[in-house]
């Protein structure tokens, strides 16, 4: 027996389906890409009508989140070729994440040291404390070029694959344009809409 709920009675984080979350999971299912996602609306807000999308794996893991507006204003396609950008900008490892984990353990074992020592002063002539934090400053030295490089290339490479990604998805950057220029929605969500547009513009002509 099929029994209806009311989305108010729904607690905040309570996952839910509705008609858009049908349409938005057929269109995905045509595609090769995309044949186990699933699309499930959240409970966030008093007025369940802004209550967002998530579209998600078999995994369950979060992939994409979309506003309510943004799948109404959009043919299937331009639904499919939003997704797929937003899907694949949206989590690139950047390779300074491990520099600054390891860059950060070498400052707390700096820190650590240097604490001991203002507290039992006869370690600072304790050769093995002095070796550690000596080579603890030299990793420190040697990373932080190391780090700013790969953060340099990190961005490059961001910005051509977006490039890259709206030039085979053009729809994406139509969407975006359509989207600044919604007059139902806040000016706060508008001006979002329009500094992503300026970075995806710059990305463009940089690449």
């Amino acid at each position: 027996m099929k029994v209806e709920i009311e989305i108010s009675d729904l607690s905040f984080g309570s996952f839910y389906l509705d008609e858009r979350c049908k349409r938005v999971e057929e269109i995905l299912h045509d595609s090769d890409k995309f044949q186990r996602f699933r699309v499930k609306r959240v409970r966030r807000y008093d007025d369940s009508e802004k209550d967002p999308y998530y579209v998600m794996d078999h995994h369950d893991k979060y992939w994409v989140w979309m506003n309510p507006w943004e799948i109404d204003e959009l043919n299937d396609r331009g639904v499919l070729e939003y997704i797929t950008v937003v899907k694949e900008t949206s989590y690139q490892q950047n390779p300074f994440d491990n520099y600054l984990i390891l860059g950060s353990l070498l400052v707390a074992v700096i820190i650590v040291f240097i604490i001991n020592i203002i507290i039992s002063p006869e370690l600072a002539s304790n050769l093995y404390i002095q070796l550690i934090i000596f080579g603890s400053l030299i990793g420190i030295i040697i990373l932080t070029p190391i780090s700013k490089k790969k953060i340099s290339e990190h961005k490059e490479n961001e910005r051509a694959c977006k490039a890259r990604l709206i030039s085979e998805n053009p729809l994406y950057l139509e969407a975006m344009q359509k989207f600044t220029t919604l007059s139902y929605i806040s000016a706060e969500q508008r001006k979002e809409y329009e500094s992503l547009l300026e970075e995806i513009e710059s990305d463009i002509a940089d690449s």
